[in-house]
């Protein structure tokens, strides 16, 4: 009897142990993930080098100066993150300088003092990465269980996309955190079929085109659901589809009201965004950008883990009966992951923080093909598991030492700064600069030199040319078109006088895990010894006219 009592005892007790365990883990991945996004936040402060970061920012402190509400930009439209920093600004601006008359004048202290606005801003931006480790846990465990939601948050905590873009202010990390949050509730829905799930989701669909406007593509999310949830029932879809769309669109309106109330504007912007043409672009048909998003998913997954990726692409067509049977949550998360990189793949532009979405179904899909065969593998010989468990540590340390790396950027000197400080104290204070974009003189911006030669600007009275890789590479990557750019930065090289040069110290880590892992651990070993050599930033020239 006691034994009996013991064994049932020890049985209830399992699943707390579990939980225990799992919860622990994932809190462990989330405080790791987390400092992997906050470390670093200060990078390049003062300066402000990223070239779309003052977009956002400049507008949070204008309303919060001056409590008028229209963002006035809709180019991404960033209107979430944008009256998040601004009611942040105002709180930080009345603790902070509570002793201060122009406390509630942020755009004062901004102009004294950007540095810690800067700061805020990225630091929000933080926030959602690190929330994002929690959503893809809560939307991988709904899609294939507790450890397909496990193995989703820990790649989630590391991927070194996600911890680069966590680091900007930019709307595609909260893009991707609110299309998460969206897709699990609406998995949420199809399980339990109740409709304030739908409707949340529908809500965070809302949220991420607020944010920007390729979260649109949220909401097939919400139709693949309710379209397999009651393929035989068109009334009840209709019904559904019509409540859906009224929320989605309210949350828009909510959150974002001023891309109605100036729809003309808005529109004009959107059609603008989706111009086949940028600044060091170049363009690309479909099947290539098609192409492009994939390769960024192979070079930021690396091989082990591309490999469960396509293992779990096969399970959708090959194993859906055996392992998923009738749950279909895998099946709309796929359509959905496919539809997004088709249709992004369809616009004009390119570039690869539009991947960033993109990333959360193939992180899903891999974890369910790991998963897959952990289970398959259980009862099989214990080589297999063996290797299949040394496979998947492999894969954890690959993905952790890249995500590790990328958040070390953060805290390398910039060449940009370290050239500036050069400038400072070397070059004589009555000289003529002439400098181009991305350099410390023109940080942050794609500013243009070259419309003369160099003969004329002498004749101008320039002394010295600052010029940055971020520019001249751009160049001569389509000499066709910057013919003039590119012929002056090829004559300022061969003809006149090298005074400095500030080189990025980067690695290549490769797509190879092991050799990935060896990079790192060797980097980390020669960086403690010589940080002062590691740089990070474009490569800045200064040149001497003679």
């Amino acid at each position: 009897m006691v034994k009996k009592s013991l064994n049932k005892s020890i049985k209830s007790m399992e699943p707390n142990l579990k939980k225990k365990k799992v919860l622990s883990v994932l809190i462990a991945l989330f405080i790791i993930g987390t400092f992997l996004r906050i470390n670093g936040l200060d990078w390049g402060l003062p300066l402000l080098l990223h070239p779309d970061e003052r977009h956002g920012i400049n507008q949070s402190v204008r309303i919060a100066s001056t409590g008028d509400l229209d963002p006035k930009v809709y180019n991404r439209p960033d209107h979430v993150i944008i009256y998040l920093n601004a009611f942040v600004y105002k709180v930080f601006s009345y603790v902070k300088y509570n002793n201060s008359a122009m406390r509630g004048n942020v755009q004062y202290l901004y102009n004294n003092n950007p540095s810690p606005y800067v700061y805020l801003a990225r630091l929000t931006t933080a926030v959602f990465g690190s929330l994002m480790i929690l959503s893809m846990f809560l939307l991988g465990k709904e899609v294939g269980g507790t450890k397909v939601g496990l193995f989703s948050s820990c790649f989630t905590a590391f991927f070194p996309s996600l911890i680069l873009h966590s680091h900007y202010v930019t709307p595609d990390i909260p893009l991707a955190f609110f299309i998460s949050m969206a897709a699990f509730y609406t998995c949420k829905y199809m399980k339990k079929r109740k409709a304030q799930f739908l409707f949340l989701g529908c809500i965070f669909c809302g949220l991420a085109t607020a944010e920007k406007y390729p979260g649109l593509i949220s909401t097939l999310v919400i139709v693949f659901a309710v379209v397999f949830t009651y393929w035989h029932k068109k009334i009840k879809i209709l019904k559904l589809g019509a409540s859906s769309l009224l929320v989605y669109l309210s949350s828009v309106f909510i959150v974002a009201p001023f891309l109605f109330l100036n729809y003309k504007h808005t529109y004009k912007t959107i059609v603008y965004e989706a111009r086949p043409y940028h600044f060091g672009v170049p363009k690309l048909g479909w099947g290539s950008k098609l192409l492009f998003y994939l390769d960024l998913i192979h070079h930021y997954m690396g091989t082990f883990l591309l490999i469960f990726f396509l293992f779990g692409v096969l399970l959708f067509f090959i194993g859906f009966k055996r392992y998923i049977r009738i749950k279909k949550h895998y099946l709309v998360i796929s359509l959905f992951g496919l539809a997004y990189w088709v249709l992004m793949s369809k616009v004009g532009l390119h570039w690869e923080r539009w991947a960033i979405p993109m990333y959360i179904v193939p992180l899903i899909i891999a974890s369910v093909g790991i998963n897959y065969l952990l289970v398959y593998l259980k009862t099989r010989s214990n080589i297999f598991r063996s290797v299949l468990f040394i496979i998947i540590g492999i894969i954890v340390s690959s993905i952790f030492f890249r995500g590790l790396y990328q958040s070390l950027d953060f805290i390398k000197p910039n060449t940009q700064n370290v050239s500036k400080k050069w400038i400072t104290e070397n070059l004589p204070k009555d000289a003529k600069i002439l400098a181009e974009g991305y350099t410390p003189v023109e940080p942050g911006h794609p500013f243009w030199i070259g419309e003369k030669s160099i003969e004329m600007y002498k004749r101008d009275g320039i002394d010295y040319v600052v010029v940055s890789s971020y520019m001249y590479e751009r160049f001569f990557a389509e000499e066709d078109r910057y013919s003039r750019q590119a012929k002056f930065h090829r004559d300022l090289f061969e003809k006149e006088r090298l005074v400095k040069r500030f080189s990025t110290t980067d690695i290549e880590l490769g797509r190879n895990d092991l050799l990935a892992i060896y990079r790192v651990i060797h980097f980390l070993i020669d960086y403690l010894r010589h940080k002062k050599l590691y740089l990070v930033g474009p490569e800045i020239r200064i040149y001497k006219l003679l």
